[in-house]
């Protein structure tokens, strides 16, 4: 995101690719969840198959970041990270309801649906890199 003033200022954040308003939470709404939740969530929508393994990067190479997230979002497995990234979402959306499909994380207000989907993730994760400062904690270079 370029307008890093915006980010700083506590303001909510225009996502117009998904005609969406990203809430800035707080600390104190961040305390809500705790860091320890906080931390892997935003960690984890901030996914990039980048922060893998050489292994795992060549047999995954065919997939998108998204087809990744969404296939660990809709699995059985992994609760703990899809616990952490629902409770940053709804941080981030506190007046929508969230659930997962196949192909979007679907947004729903009183009186529309919006989505997050393959066309626009990948802005969405920019924009919480530059919210959260995620670049110097190694998201973009990768995650330990």
């Amino acid at each position: 995101m370029k307008n890093k003033l915006l980010c700083r200022s506590k303001n909510d954040i225009p996502f117009p690719q998904a005609q969406l308003t990203i809430h800035n939470p707080s600390i104190n709404e961040i305390a809500f969840i705790g860091e320890e939740s906080f931390h892997p969530g935003v960690h984890f929508l901030a996914f990039s198959k980048d922060q893998l393994g050489e292994q795992d990067k060549i047999r995954l190479s065919d997939k998108s970041d998204f087809d990744i997230f969404m296939s660990i979002m809709c699995s059985s497995e992994r609760a703990e990270y899809k616990n952490n990234a629902i409770m940053v979402l709804t941080l981030l959306f506190p007046t929508s309801k969230i659930k997962f499909t196949n192909q979007a994380i679907l947004l729903a207000n009183d009186d529309r649906m919006t989505r997050i989907d393959e066309t626009n993730f990948d802005i969405f994760k920019k924009i919480l890199i530059s919210m959260f400062d995620l670049e110097d904690l190694g998201v973009s270079g990768g995650y330990n």
